[in-house]
C-alpha cells in the first residue's frame, strides 16, 4: 500500500487491513480510514507525526479502542516450540493477526496459510509427536502462511524458516517476535490454554485414541459450527442432535483429531468443544468430546452425559478459511509484470 510515510508505516497499514476486513464483513465493527487510525494512536514518543513506528503495545491500545480485546503475544513466549503452531491455529480459526519482527523493525498482517504437507510423516515422524504423545498437531505439517506486506503486492507466502521459496521476502515465519490478535470482547480461553488442558486428557487417557493422530485446533462460532454440523451428512445422528441442542457460547474452541488416512481424506474420528467465555483457571471448560465409541457431552445445568455409540469418521469442519483450490484468483506475478510495465 502506498503511503506518506511521515504519517503512517507498515503497522498502520497492518491495523487498517484488518479493521477493513472485519468492518465489511462483522457487524458491531466499521470500516475506517488511515488517518482515524493515525488520531487514534497514543502517542509514547510525543508528536504522531513523523510517525517513527507503532511498538506493540500501541497497536493492542488502538485496536482496543475499535471494539476489540487484542492479546499481545511474544518475547520469551515466542521461544517455546508450539508458538509457530500457535500463529497457524489462529489463522485457522480465520482471526488474522498483526506480526512484528524486530530484525526487520516491521509489521505484516497473517491471514492463511499453506497446504498439509504430508509427505513429512514419511521423514519426520517421531519428531512431529507432541512431548509424551502420539499427537501431531496439523500446523506442524504447514510450512508457509500468507501475508499482506506493505512492502509488496498482496498474498505473499512466508515460510516457517529460511531460506524462503519467495527471493522477495527475506525473512521466515519464525523470526516472528510478537504477534497481535483481535479477539472477539467475550473470548477468554486462548490457544496456549486449550492446547495445554487437550494435552492433559491425552496424558490421563479419558479418551481412547489409538496411533498417530494428526490434531487441528481453531476457534469458531457456534451457530456456523451448527449450521455445517446440519450440512454433514456423515455425522452420527446422535452426535448431531447433541450438538443442535447443545447450549453454546458464540464462540467455541474445537480440538479435531484423525488418523492420518482420515486426514488424508478430510474426515475426522474424534472432537473436543471448548467454552471460549470460562476462565483460564477453570479445570473443566469443556462442552463435549467424543472418541469411536462414545460420546461425552454437558448439557444444561452441566448434567454430564454419557452415550455409548459407534461413531463412522465424518467430515471435518471448513468455514473459516477459504480453498484456494476452489475460487478464482490471479497470480500475483502476473499484476507485478503489468505494474512494472
Amino acid at each position: 500500500m502506498k503511503q506518506e510515510t511521515d504519517v503512517s508505516v507498515c503497522a498502520h497499514v497492518a491495523m487498517w487491513s484488518i479493521l477493513r476486513y472485519y468492518g465489511n464483513r462483522y457487524k458491531g465493527h466499521r470500516d475506517t480510514v488511515m488517518g482515524e487510525i493515525v488520531d487514534m494512536i497514543q502517542s509514547e514518543k510525543g508528536r504522531k507525526i513523523p510517525s517513527r513506528g507503532l511498538t506493540p503495545n500501541q497497536i493492542v491500545d488502538t485496536l482496543d479502542l475499535y471494539n476489540f480485546a487484542p492479546v499481545l503475544l511474544g518475547d520469551e513466549h515466542h521461544k517455546l516450540h508450539y508458538f509457530t503452531n500457535e500463529i497457524i491455529a489462529y489463522i485457522e480459526s480465520g482471526i488474522p493477526v498483526i506480526a512484528t519482527m524486530n530484525r526487520k523493525r516491521h509489521a505484516i498482517t497473517l491471514f492463511g496459510h499453506g497446504s498439509i504437507d504430508y509427505d513429512k510423516l514419511n521423514t519426520e515422524l517421531d519428531s512431529l509427536k507432541e512431548p509424551e504423545s502420539n499427537i501431531i498437531l496439523h500446523s506442524s505439517l504447514i510450512s508457509t502462511v500468507f501475508a499482506v506486506d506493505d512492502n509488496h503486492f498482496p498474498y505473499r507466502q512466508i515460510d516457517t524458516d529460511l531460506p524462503v521459496s519467495d527471493r522477495k521476502i527475506d525473512y521466515a515465519l519464525r523470526e516472528i517476535n510478537y504477534i497481535i490478535i483481535p479477539y472477539c470482547q467475550k473470548v477468554l480461553l486462548g490457544f496456549n490454554e486449550v492446547y495445554e488442558k487437550f494435552m492433559q486428557i491425552v496424558k490421563e487417557n479419558i479418551i481412547h485414541w489409538d496411533g498417530v493422530r494428526i490434531c487441528r485446533i481453531y476457534l469458531t462460532s457456534s451457530n456456523s459450527f451448527k449450521e455445517k454440523a446440519v450440512q454433514n451428512d456423515k455425522m452420527h445422528k446422535e452426535l448431531k442432535k447433541i450438538i443442535l441442542l447443545m447450549d453454546m457460547p458464540r464462540f467455541i474452541w474445537c480440538v479435531d483429531l484423525a488418523t492420518i488416512e482420515e486426514s488424508r481424506a478430510d474426515l475426522i474420528s474424534g472432537r473436543l468443544i471448548l467454552d471460549s467465555t470460562v476462565s483460564t483457571q477453570d479445570e473443566n471448560p469443556w462442552l463435549l468430546m467424543h472418541d469411536s465409541f462414545c460420546i461425552n457431552a454437558i448439557e444444561y445445568g452441566r448434567k454430564l452425559r454419557n452415550s455409548p455409540c459407534k461413531i463412522d469418521p465424518y467430515y471435518l469442519y471448513k468455514n473459516n478459511l477459504q480453498d484456494i483450490n476452489f475460487i478464482k484468483l490471479h497470480r500475483t506475478s502476473i499484476w507485478e509484470d503489468i505494474y512494472n510495465d
